[in-house]
């Protein structure tokens, strides 16, 4: 991520035939199908490799729309919904469109569709994903939701936080969307794919990853190495955390580790800050103090002084 400079930008439109050239990369054509003043707005939160859209129009349209080849758009549809995307319901669904291929959607008045267009080169795809058509859907699940809510959660307090913290916003809220987006797109595989885990298969993948944590050493430990440990795919460890704790391993890895370091910090010592933070696979000591910050209050080194 850290080649990438997060941007905002928020577009508005008086025509349809306008906001159809919205995003930039994208081949669209709008038809409206109500009459009135139509406004419209196109909001675009690019963080590199993800980019996170809403768009709006206050009339229904039909629209004919192809992201840029090499992208796939990632999107949530809410329940209840009446959208039809080449004739087929989709509405309580997350579904994923392939990049260069042109779909149909009739959307009614008042819409607002919020969409994630990701470059595929970034992100570990299921095998013969679209071998079906353009367009893959599934019902939603925990692991959706929460990556929807998350989704809202930024186009919520972007403008403020890019502003006031560019590179901290970069880091903390892409690095987080990104896991969640892989989360999802993990999901996304054959028919034949897995059933879901019982209530008990996810509790014993939880307690046993506290488990793993505590006896290995915590600078090496990774999602992968955890998920081999366990003898699971990462898929399945994914689904486990989002189900029990509605969060994801790489996430609840960061909260173990600095819960660790609080816990050192507390019980006092003069082990340097640097050696501490190293010891628990924090690499990068500006990051591991803001993370620290955020979830205690303060810098670790004022912990200390406490």
């Amino acid at each position: 991520m850290n080649r990438y400079a997060t941007s905002l930008s928020i577009t508005t439109f008086l025509d349809a035939t306008l906001q159809e050239t919205g995003l930039p990369g994208w081949h669209q054509r709008y038809m409206r199908t109500v009459a009135g003043d139509f406004e419209g707005s196109v909001t675009r939160i690019d963080f590199g490799p993800v980019v996170l859209i809403d768009e709006r129009m206050n009339l229904g349209v039909i629209q004919w729309s192809a992201p840029p080849p090499g992208t796939l758009v990632l999107g949530f549809l809410p329940d209840g919904e009446n959208w039809r995307m080449n004739g087929v319901p989709v509405g309580g669904k997350a579904l994923l469109q392939r990049g260069g291929a042109e779909i149909m959607v009739n959307s009614q008045q008042g819409t607002r569709g919020v969409v994630v267009q990701i470059e595929s080169a970034a992100f570990l795809l299921p095998e013969r994903l679209f071998h079906r058509g353009p367009i893959v859907t599934l019902p939603m699940t925990a692991a959706m939701d929460d990556a929807a809510r998350f989704i809202e959660t930024i186009l919520v307090s972007a403008a403020g936080n890019i502003r006031f913290s560019p590179s901290e916003f970069r880091r903390t809220m892409g690095e987080i969307l990104i896991a969640k987006i892989q989360s999802v797109l993990d999901q996304f595989d054959e028919p034949g794919r897995a059933m879901p885990l019982s209530a008990d298969q996810v509790l014993r993948i939880v307690e046993n990853a506290e488990r793993i944590f505590r006896t290995r050493e915590a600078d090496d430990l990774t999602v992968a190495l955890m998920a081999e440990a366990l003898h699971i795919s990462q898929r399945e460890l994914r689904e486990a955390f989002a189900t029990a704790l509605g969060t994801t391993p790489r996430e609840w890895l960061l909260l173990r580790k600095l819960d660790a370091v609080h816990r050192q910090l507390l019980k006092g010592g003069n082990q340097p800050l640097t050696r501490l933070a190293l010891d628990h696979g924090f690499g990068h000591l500006g990051r591991f103090a803001a993370y620290y910050e955020r979830l205690f209050g303060c810098l670790p080194s004022a912990e200390r002084s406490l």
